[in-house]
């Protein structure tokens, strides 16, 4: 690729970049929640927010990470959040709150994207800088957690950020034979962005031993006689503080506990495995191991990164002469030293590692730079057509790129490496899903007939609740009559094995609903059987089941009667279908009579799904009650034809009254008004 892209001016390039990290980092066109925003961040910012404005700085310690960053720009997106509410300039909604509180966190990784930049075209040329800058753009594990309300995006670009401008800062990989001074500029910058990388989380603190060796090989190199490195490393570090103690009001009112709650997450949180358990190789487990690293950056890395690493490693250990090997070495100590400390730790996610990908980023790009570079020396023709060649590589890399970005669209947090066999391989070998597909299951639900009147059972209540309009419930109410009419089951979850007895109780089942994102099944809806007094095999014509119902008691005051019937069907219905109740008191005499669509006018039969439970209440008036009621005849009938459809599984009592061929004879012993519910349920029906 022609060097003449050197000639382009910073920072037309940078504002390039910047635009084209930002718009797949803001766009987020499906709503969904992660486990822990659910869970912990959107209520973190409304009491960081409401700590701040009432003076309560101690209560700005809401956790040890300790995700103050996070913290301050959630808040800045609430308060706009707010402000427009306030002068009724938008018409708020639940997916306009939730974007506008992370719109900030997109911003600023795309800012750092383009800021890195700067630095980087410093340490490696032009085409390298260009070329990290773009994967680090358009990489979907970058995307995806810039899109979220959480710590591992921000602390990924302050991280980055801050180590590209100390390289800068102590001139690695610059000619030795001057000794220029320590550039105190970038030295200053890159005390921000370390004190804003450690406000956000603690393994920011790995940055420390990069510093080190940073230092002191600039040292070696240009043999300084004075204590300029030693300097500037303290000086460095005091900046950092001085960030941590400003933007952090818990600092200004008690910093011992805030040093012991981050200093303990740091030590404790990480080497205690998580407390819903892991997943690896198909396995649960505790802690997955030293290779789950390696195997999980493998799956989230797209392909172009995975072979640019290599080829990137690959040119470090050949090719000693290129320019930014030293920048290159020092950025791959880090990720070193960052991935071993990684490994050590019992608990693990793959977001856990995000910080390493703008390092693959930057050896990718060296990587390829140099394979160009071999190929142009080895392919005289490409070297002779070198300016063309090199418009139509930038034009494929482009079209590469922007082709797999769209084609994460809506969910790049589902992006799993296609030449390792994407999402299927991924469920295999590394927990999968936090959230996202949970906000299908819930507008799947709240679309039923019942989906709004029937609660929900499921273990990830937090993450289902805002996209539901029935109250959630744990998962193990399904073993609770009436509890739940629907149950949600989640794939990491299930990998997990949280909830085994109810996972695997609902597993036995068909689901109504499996979301499927990206060749990944993440959630499972199933409908829970009604609980009815009574059950039943009725079976009308060849596909509609009764499976039961319920006799509320009759009114006096009303006269009548109200059954509950549970209806379930083998597949389609065909035909418009009456459901009839005929009630009988004790001399055969007809004394109540209901013609009703078997299904009701909102529901009908005909639009019900296979193997689908379906509730019908019918009440009944009660033409005398002179006579104890003692039987109801229940039966289906074409509105066409009239004719009643055939009845199996039941066979007629003896002593029933003459009600006609096809219905269901259900006896009520006792039957008469005023009896308590729990007497008039105690009905008893005849089959084989």
């Amino acid at each position: 690729m022609s060097q003449s892209l050197s000639r382009w001016a910073t920072a037309p390039v940078a504002l390039l970049i910047f635009l084209l990290a930002l718009v797949p980092r803001l766009y987020m066109p499906v709503d969904f929640l992660t486990v822990d925003e659910a869970y912990h961040w959107f209520e973190r910012i409304e009491t960081f927010r409401t700590a701040v404005l009432t003076h309560d700085y101690a209560a700005t310690l809401l956790v040890g990470h300790p995700g103050v960053t996070t913290l301050w720009l959630g808040s800045a997106g609430l308060e706009v959040h707010y402000q427009l509410e306030q002068h009724h300039w938008l018409q708020s909604s639940m997916a306009l709150y939730h974007w506008m509180l992370r719109a900030p966190l997109a911003v600023i990784a795309a800012l750092c994207c383009a800021l890195a930049y700067i630095p980087l075209r410093r340490l490696f040329g032009q085409r390298v800088a260009l070329l990290a800058s773009l994967f680090w753009a358009g990489e979907p594990f970058l995307i995806a957690h810039a899109q979220l309300l959480h710590v591992d995006s921000l602390l990924t670009s302050f991280s980055i950020v801050t180590l590209l401008m100390l390289l800068v800062a102590f001139r690695v990989g610059e000619p030795v034979d001057q000794k220029p001074a320590i550039r105190w500029g970038w030295l200053f910058a890159a005390g921000i962005g370390f004190g804003l990388a450690l406000l956000t989380k603690s393994p920011a603190l790995i940055i420390g031993p990069t510093a080190l060796l940073t230092a002191f090989l600039a040292w070696r190199a240009r043999n300084w006689q004075d204590r300029s490195p030693v300097i500037a490393l303290i000086a460095w570090g005091a900046i950092a503080c001085v960030i941590w103690v400003c933007l952090w009001p818990a600092m200004w009112v008690d910093p011992s506990t805030a040093l012991f709650s981050y200093f303990n997450e740091a030590i404790s949180n990480g080497s205690s495995p998580h407390g819903w358990g892991n997943f690896f190789n198909g396995r649960e487990v505790d802690d997955p191991g030293p290779l789950f690293y390696p195997v999980a950056l493998a799956l989230r890395l797209s392909p172009w990164m995975l072979v640019g690493w290599v080829l990137g490693l690959l040119a470090l250990l050949v090719a000693p002469q290129r320019q930014g090997r030293k920048a290159a070495l020092l950025l791959a100590c880090f990720m070193a030293i960052f991935l071993m400390i990684l490994m050590i730790m019992a608990k693990k996610f793959d977001r856990y590692a995000l910080p390493i990908v703008p390092v693959v980023a930057v050896l990718a790009a060296y990587g390829f730079s140099w394979l160009w570079d071999m190929l142009s020396h080895w392919l005289p023709r490409l070297r002779a057509e070198q300016r063309q060649s090199a418009q139509i590589g930038w034009a494929l890399f482009a079209l590469m790129l922007g082709i797999n970005v769209l084609g994460t669209i809506p969910y790049p947090l589902s992006y799993y490496n296609p030449l390792l066999g994407g999402g299927a391989t991924a469920s295999r070998m590394i927990p999968v899903g936090w959230g996202e597909g949970l906000e299908q299951a819930g507008a799947f639900i709240a679309s039923q007939p019942d989906g709004c009147t029937r609660p929900i059972a499921t273990f990830y209540a937090p993450v289902l609740r805002p996209f539901v309009c029935n109250r959630i419930v744990s998962l193990g109410a399904i073993d609770q009559a009436n509890e739940a009419g629907y149950a949600v089951l989640y794939v990491d979850q299930i990998q997990r094995g949280d909830r085994a007895q109810e996972t695997a109780e609902l597993q036995r089942r068909t689901p109504l609903k499996v979301i499927e994102i990206s060749g990944i099944p993440y959630a499972y809806v199933y409908q829970l059987q009604p609980a009815v007094a009574k059950t039943t095999q009725a079976v009308f014509g060849s596909t509609i089941q009764l499976t039961g119902y319920t006799i509320a008691p009759i009114l006096e005051s009303t006269h009548v009667i109200t059954i509950t019937t549970a209806w379930s069907t083998s597949a389609p219905v065909i035909g418009n279908n009456m459901l009839f109740i005929h009630l009988f008191n004790q001399d055969g005499i007809r004394v109540g009579q209901a013609d009703v669509i078997l299904g009701g006018q909102n529901n009908p039969a005909q639009q019900w799904q296979a193997q689908r439970f379906q509730l019908q209440e019918v009440t009944i008036p009660v033409t005398t009650m002179d006579r104890q009621i003692t039987w109801a005849a229940i039966g289906v009938y074409d509105a066409h034809t009239m004719q009643r459809l055939p009845l199996q599984g039941v066979t007629e009592p003896a002593d029933g009254p003459d009600a006609g061929p096809n219905v269901l004879l259900v006896r009520l012993d006792g039957l008469i008004p005023g009896f308590a519910s729990d007497q008039i349920q105690n009905a008893t029906y005849h089959m084989h």
